[in-house]
C-alpha cells in the first residue's frame, strides 16, 4: 500500500505541469489566520489533506486518501520570501523552490489556481454560500471556452476556497483531450484560529537537497544572437535574442513565459521582404515570474521571421507556425510545436487518414531528451502504440501510420530532461 500511495504522489505532483498554460498569478497577501480542510481530484486520484494559513504563509500537508502518515507530503509557501519549501514525511531532506517557477507549481495547486488571472479572460458568476462563507465565483474564459471556475472567500481576504479546472478542450476550434481527469479542490470545515508559528518551521536535523545545485550546472541562457527556424523555443537573459525563420504563409505565434521578476523584452514580427530597421518593435514587460502571453499574428501579415530580444531579467520565448484554418485543396494539415521538459500535447487525427509525426531533438539544457508518443484508435482509448524513445539533438524520429491503423488520437510527452520539435501532418485530400 506504502509503495502503491507513493507513486500516486509521484503522478500528481510531476503531472501538475500540464495546467501550466492556461494560469500563471501570484496570490495576495492575508492578514488572518485560519485552518481547514481540503480534498482534491486531480489525474483521477483523490487527494485529502489540510491547510494551515497565516499571514503571508501558509502549509499543505497531503495524502492520497486512505493512507498512512508515511505518505504525507509537506508544502510551505512562504509570499513574503517568494519560497516554496516541500519535503516528504519520513524524509532526511527537503527541497526550496522560488514560487511561481515549475517546480512551486508542482507542488502548490494554489499557485497554479491563482495565475487564471493573468492569462485568462475573468466573469463573475455570482454568489454563493461555501462551507459557510459567501464566496464569489467566478469563471475563466479564452475566448468563448470555459477554463475554470473558481470560488473566493470574501472574508478570508478572497482566498480560494473551491476550484474546477478542465482537462483539454473541444470549442470547434481546438480539440485537446487527455485521459488524466479534470482537476477539482474544495476547502472545508473552516476555521479561523490562531496558527502556531511553528507550523512553519522545517523539521530540526532535516538537510537541503541538491536542487539548487541542478539549477547552477544548467547552462546559461542565451546571451547574444541565436538563429533558428519555428517550431522553435529558447530561455533568453538580457541583450540575448533569438532570430526564428517562420512560413509567411501561415499564421505565427510567439510565447513569452517571464521567469524573473523584472523581465522585459521586445520582438520584431518582419513581413517578407522587409528588414527589421523597417519594422517598430513591440515591448513586453511584467513585473512578476510566472506571466505566460501569447501573441498572435495572422498569415495576411506574411511573417517570414520573428526577432526576440530580453533586454532584462530571464525569459523563454517560443514561436510557431499554426494550422492555416482556411487553407483548402491537397495542402497537408499541420500541427507542429515546440514541447520542453515534463509538457504533454494530445491531439486528434482523421483515422482514414495516412498519418506522420516526425520529431526532432532540440534541448538547450542537455544533448539528448526522453520522447514518449502513444497513439489510440478512439479517444485515449484502445492504445495502438507506446513508444518510448531518447533522441539527441538534431536527430530525427519519424512514426507513419495509415489508414489501416485507425489512429485517431496521438499523446506526446517529454520527460524530465528535454526538448523536442514536432511536426504533425496529415494530408487534407487524398490527390487523385
Amino acid at each position: 500500500m506504502h509503495e502503491n500511495n507513493s507513486e500516486v504522489l509521484k503522478v500528481f505532483f510531476s503531472g501538475f505541469m500540464t495546467f501550466l498554460l492556461i494560469s500563471l498569478i501570484p496570490l495576495s497577501a492575508l492578514c488572518l489566520d485560519f485552518k481547514t480542510n481540503i480534498t482534491q481530484k486531480i489525474f483521477n486520484n483523490d487527494l485529502i489533506g489540510q491547510i494551515v494559513l497565516s499571514g503571508d504563509r501558509y502549509r499543505l500537508d497531503l495524502s492520497p486518501a486512505g493512507s498512512t502518515k508515511e505518505d504525507i507530503l509537506t508544502v510551505i509557501v512562504d509570499l513574503q520570501k517568494g519560497k516554496t519549501i516541500v519535503f516528504p514525511a519520513q524524509s532526511e531532506g527537503y527541497e526550496e523552490f522560488e514560487n511561481f517557477t515549475f517546480q512551486a507549481y508542482a507542488a502548490d495547486p494554489f499557485q497554479t489556481v491563482k495565475n487564471l488571472e493573468k492569462t485568462a479572460q475573468k466573469k463573475m458568476i455570482g454568489e454563493e454560500t461555501l462551507s459557510g462563507f459567501l464566496c464569489r465565483h467566478y469563471a475563466y474564459y479564452d475566448q468563448d471556452f470555459k477554463l475554470a471556475d473558481v470560488w473566493y472567500a470574501k472574508d478570508l481576504q478572497s482566498f480560494p476556497i473551491k476550484a474546477h479546472i478542465v482537462s483539454g478542450r473541444d470549442d470547434g476550434a481546438v480539440k485537446a483531450k487527455t485521459n488524466i481527469g479534470d482537476t477539482k479542490l474544495e476547502l472545508s470545515n473552516i476555521r479561523i484560529e490562531t496558527v502556531d508559528a511553528g507550523m512553519f518551521l522545517l523539521p530540526s536535523g532535516l538537510l537541503k537537497r541538491n536542487s539548487d545545485k541542478k539549477e547552477k550546472n544548467k547552462p546559461p541562457a542565451v546571451t547574444s544572437i541565436l538563429e533558428g527556424a519555428s517550431p522553435w523555443g529558447r530561455r533568453i537573459t538580457g541583450g540575448g535574442e533569438i532570430h526564428v525563420n517562420t512560413d509567411p504563409d501561415r499564421p505565427v505565434q510567439i510565447i513569452f513565459e517571464y521567469l524573473s521578476n523584472d523581465g522585459v523584452c521586445k520582438y520584431w514580427a518582419i513581413p517578407a521582404g522587409k528588414n527589421a530597421d523597417e519594422i517598430k518593435p513591440v515591448m513586453k514587460g511584467y513585473p512578476e515570474k510566472g506571466r505566460l502571453r501569447k501573441i498572435e499574428i495572422d498569415k495576411n501579415k506574411k511573417v517570414e521571421r520573428v526577432i526576440i530580444r530580453a533586454d532584462a531579467g530571464t525569459i523563454f520565448a517560443r514561436v510557431v507556425n499554426k494550422p492555416d484554418p482556411f487553407s483548402f485543396g491537397k495542402d497537408e494539415k499541420i500541427e507542429e510545436g515546440y514541447l520542453i521538459e515534463k509538457e504533454l500535447k494530445g491531439i486528434t487525427t482523421d483515422p482514414e487518414k495516412t498519418l506522420t509525426v516526425t520529431v526532432t531533438g532540440d534541448y538547450q539544457d542537455g544533448p539528448d531528451s526522453e520522447v514518449t508518443l502513444v497513439c489510440y484508435r478512439k479517444q485515449y482509448e484502445d492504445k495502438v502504440l507506446e513508444k518510448k524513445v531518447i533522441i539527441s539533438n538534431e536527430q530525427t524520429e519519424i512514426w507513419k501510420f495509415g489508414p489501416d491503423d485507425h489512429v485517431k488520437t496521438i499523446e506526446l510527452s517529454v520527460g524530465e530532461k528535454g526538448g523536442i520539435k514536432y511536426r504533425i501532418q496529415q494530408p487534407d485530400e487524398q490527390a487523385f
